[in-house]
């Protein structure tokens, strides 16, 4: 749509600056709403503190430790674990504690005076007590049949007895307040009563019952410890008896005499046949290796002759000597004898019978070698066997011994444990000191002199502090769900559309709201809403390079929004500026132009679009150059009228002929009934006007999608209303700037430049 303007992206900084000004004026706007809620919280608050019945508070100190001492050990642990004050504090408020407060004191004689029957009670928490009683009685009634089987606890009144021991236990035990003092064991409690005596006697002798109930638990715990422990000794007693006997008995069996002495004795002797098998296994496989070529050799005796074994033989070397010795003797001889002399055949015979001993000789040592092998591998064997019985008698005498540990093991563990249960027992039965709490009275109540109460001041800061946030939420709430139009910069934020101005509401000197129609620019031309005007004048001239449009329709989306109040007075402030402006009345429905400026309407625009007349039907304004042209009598079919050429030819003929300027068209809320949609196709722009406080954003929009569906030309928006009082700091000093002059002066300055501009 042409001149509906565009979104434009904004600065974060300046959506932060928006938003806290928006903040502030929302406190502005509902400030009245903030101070009317403050004020209620406040009186309310002092009411109820003035009238509330004074109570006193008495409070007593006591330093509560934990001695965790384990019955078994002489371990103490003064540790506190996190739940140790929550649980004395349950212990406290315990009915065994409070029922003995109760009788300790006789409260139950002092029953009606503690416990006020509603019934009797004047006071606004009486009152409040019936209220609910019989509201609970009327729902009780509704909800279940009076004759409902019956419990059997009822007295001959239909009402169950009360047991008033047990109502005032729970009654003090409500009253009790305990808080441990910060980075301290000291636990302070506290009861409040309307009797400062009771409360202190209360107090004092809830700390006595407390005492004598953690005495008592003590005194339980103990003899359920030695209970226990007692059971517990005769159990290990039989256990104990038990694992002797077993152990007794497996020792018989297995023959089980000095079995440590055994089983240390024997891996060392394993150990020793251990080595003894491996040296016999070695000096073996040394003989079987020797013999092996021995064997290769026994039947050359000359290669026998090559190993060392044999060549370091005593007997062979000195046989091998001899041997030489007569090799030698038979050279010499041969030299001097010949072959068969005596002499060199005895020699010769020597030599022989010395060889033969040699070979003889060899033979034995490969004999006595065999013999060698023979002994070792024997011995060898011998050895290993005796190895692995040696074994088979160590892991039978291990399994033994395992099984005589496992039975002695337990019969050492049941003895100690049956020991020191015999030993705890006596103990405990001398001292019974299982206690696990020890308590000491650090501060005793005494009788409280001020009410605790009524706090008067603290409690109107803190309802001060309520309702002024009370009444900013309330605020707040108002606002998200108001979703009215209120000022200008929300328009253009909301809708992304120009506007041209704003119209504040007018107000007499009593601050009193004048009548809506009335002609600012003739009857108050002075004041700040005449200011308004000429500046949406200003705006819709310069809207333009060419100025401001020659035809140009004034509507809104609903009745009473002021669109002809707008028109009216936007038409005088044209003609103050020294324009010729002629100014319709197009709402033929429901015309009002000719009560604002006092014409006939006998006459007027649905005369001649009938017509019924020509176009000498206008008549003057209250000032020069406004003429007017009233709506006349109401027709039986406006918008068929309006849907002719005679309009289109009434405006053309106006603007042709030079006689007017500017064409300002009224006509009726777009939303109700079309005549303005049709009104805008003969026109060159718009103007939308909505009413701060009124015109919701969701109407506005209906609206503006109204103008859009007939492509017609929106010039800009007007918020006409604003209320000055509730307007922001910068709106509301701008118009007491504006209303500082009047028609004259600096304003006349501005009408002549204008003039001179157009």
């Amino acid at each position: 749509m042409k001149g509906t303007g565009v979104v434009r992206e904004e600065d974060p900084l300046v959506e932060d600056e928006i938003d806290l000004k928006a903040f502030f004026l929302v406190i502005r706007r509902r400030k009245w709403t903030i101070a009317a809620l403050t004020l209620m919280v406040f009186v309310l608050a002092m009411v109820g503190t003035l009238l509330t019945v004074p109570e006193y508070t008495a409070t007593a100190k006591l330093l509560i430790e934990q001695s965790q001492k384990n019955p078994l050990t002489d371990y103490v642990d003064k540790a506190r674990y996190p739940e140790f004050i929550g649980t004395q504090s349950e212990i406290i408020t315990s009915l065994p504690v409070t029922l003995n407060v109760v009788r300790m004191l006789g409260l139950e004689a002092r029953y009606d005076e503690l416990i006020k029957n509603p019934e009797t009670d004047t006071s606004i928490r009486g009152f409040i007590k019936r209220w609910v009683g019989q509201t609970k009685a009327f729902a009780k009634g509704m909800l279940f049949n009076s004759t409902a089987p019956s419990d059997g606890l009822e007295d001959q009144d239909g009402f169950k007895p009360i047991d008033k021991e047990a109502e005032l236990a729970h009654l003090i035990s409500e009253k009790i307040m305990i808080k441990p003092v910060k980075d301290t064991h000291v636990v302070s409690i506290n009861f409040t009563s309307s009797n400062p005596e009771l409360a202190r006697q209360v107090i004092n002798t809830m700390v006595d019952a407390y005492m004598k109930r953690i005495n008592e638990m003590r005194l339980e715990a103990s003899s359920a410890t030695i209970h226990w422990m007692s059971t517990k000794a005769d159990e290990e007693r039989k256990k104990l008896e038990k694992s002797e006997k077993l152990l007794q008995s497996y020792m018989r069996q297995s023959d089980i005499v000095t079995v440590e002495d055994r089983i240390a004795i024997i891996p060392q002797k394993i150990s020793e046949i251990s080595r003894a098998s491996t040296a016999a296994e070695t000096h073996r496989h040394d003989i079987e290796t020797l013999l092996r070529s021995l064997r290769r050799v026994q039947h050359d005796l000359k290669a026998a002759e090559t190993i060392p074994f044999i060549a370091g033989n005593e007997s062979v070397q000195m046989i091998r000597r001899q041997i030489l010795e007569a090799d030698q003797n038979v050279m010499e001889l041969s030299n001097k004898y010949g072959p068969k002399h005596p002499k060199m055949r005895r020699i010769q015979a020597d030599l022989k019978a010395l060889k033969e001993k040699y070979n003889q000789e060899v033979r034995r040592v490969i004999k006595s070698v065999e013999n060698d092998y023979a002994l070792a591998r024997d011995k060898e064997e011998n050895l290993k066997a005796l190895l692995e019985k040696t074994k088979q008698d160590a892991a039978l005498l291990n399994e033994k011994f395992i099984q005589y540990g496992i039975l002695k093991r337990e019969v050492d563990s049941n003895r100690v444990l049956y020991d020191a249960l015999v030993k705890k027992i006596k103990e405990q039965s001398v001292s019974e000191e299982a206690q696990t709490v020890d308590v000491w009275v650090v501060e005793s109540a005494k009788k409280p002199e001020i009410p605790s109460n009524r706090r008067l001041k603290k409690n109107m800061v803190l309802s001060l502090i309520l309702g002024l946030m009370g009444g900013m939420g309330l605020a707040f709430l108002l606002e998200y769900l108001d979703n009215t139009v209120k000022v200008a910069e929300d328009v253009e934020r909301k809708l992304a559309l120009p506007v041209l101005g704003s119209v504040s509401l007018l107000y007499d000197k009593d601050q009193k709201e004048l009548a809506a129609e009335t002609v600012v620019m003739v009857d108050a031309p002075k004041t700040n809403i005449a200011e308004n005007y000429r500046s949406i004048r200003t705006g819709v001239m310069l809207s333009s390079s060419k100025g401001a449009p020659k035809s140009l329709l004034v509507s809104s989306s609903h009745p009473k929004d002021g669109k002809t109040t707008v028109a009216s007075n936007l038409a005088l402030s044209l003609a103050q500026a020294g324009k010729k402006v002629l100014l319709i009345d197009g709402d033929m429905r429901r015309p009002r132009l000719h009560e604002v400026f006092k014409l006939d309407k006998k006459v007027g625009l649905s005369s001649f679009l009938s017509g019924m007349s020509d176009l000498k039907i206008f008549q003057k304004g209250p000032i020069p150059n406004l003429m007017i042209l009233p709506a006349g009598p109401i027709p039986p079919n406006p918008s068929e009228l309006l849907a002719g050429d005679r309009l289109s030819e009434l405006i053309n003929a106006c603007l042709s002929s030079a006689k007017f300027d500017h064409i300002i068209i009224d006509t009726p809320p777009l939303l109700h009934v079309p005549d303005g949609l049709i009104i805008s196709r003969n026109v060159q722009h718009c103007i939308l006007v909505l009413r701060s406080g009124t015109t919701t954003y969701a109407v506005a929009e209906k609206g503006v999608r109204a103008l859009e569906s007939v492509n017609a030309n929106l010039l800009g928006i007007v918020v006409n209303g604003v209320d000055l009082r509730r307007a922001s700091y910068y709106e509301y000093d701008y118009y007491r700037y504006g209303s500082g002059y009047g028609y004259g002066g600096e304003e006349e300055k501005g009408e002549k430049e204008l003039k001179a501009e157009s």
